[in-house]
C-alpha cells in the first residue's frame, strides 16, 4: 500500500507499508514476521529527500535512514518530526553507519 500527500507543493510525502515474511509452515505460523512503514519527505523546493522508518512492534517509535547527525537542525527533520507526531509517533532515532542513535531531545515533537 503506497499513498502520497503534498504540502504547500513544497513537501511531498509518500508511505508505504512493508511486510517481510518467512513461508508459512502447515500451520499457517511464520519463522519470521516484520511489518513496518516508510515515509519518505521529500523537499521539493531544495531537491532533499528525508526517509523514516517505523515498525509495528514499536508503534510510537521512528527511525531516519541515513541521516548524518550534524544536520540535526534540518527545517526539513523538524517538519518529518512534527508529522510523525501526528501518528502517535514520540520517540526518534537515527541510522548512521555506527548503528541506531536516538535523536537530540530538542527534535521530540510537543
Amino acid at each position: 500500500m503506497q499513498s502520497q500527500l503534498t504540502f504547500n507543493s513544497k513537501i511531498a510525502i509518500n508511505v508505504s507499508h512493508h511486510v517481510n515474511a518467512s513461508a508459512a509452515d502447515e500451520y499457517g505460523h511464520y519463522k519470521w514476521y516484520y511489518e513496518y512503514d516508510i515515509f519518505e519527505f521529500i523537499d521539493q523546493q531544495h531537491a532533499s529527500v528525508l526517509t523514516a522508518r517505523s515498525d509495528s512492534s514499536t508503534p510510537y517509535e521512528a527511525s531516519f535512514l541515513d541521516l548524518d547527525p550534524t544536520i540535526m537542525q534540518n527545517p526539513l527533520l523538524q517538519f518529518a518530526i512534527n508529522y510523525l507526531h501526528l501518528f502517535g509517533k514520540t520517540k526518534f532515532n537515527f541510522l548512521s553507519a555506527y548503528g541506531y542513535a536516538l535523536t537530540a531531545p530538542c527534535l521530540y515533537a510537543n
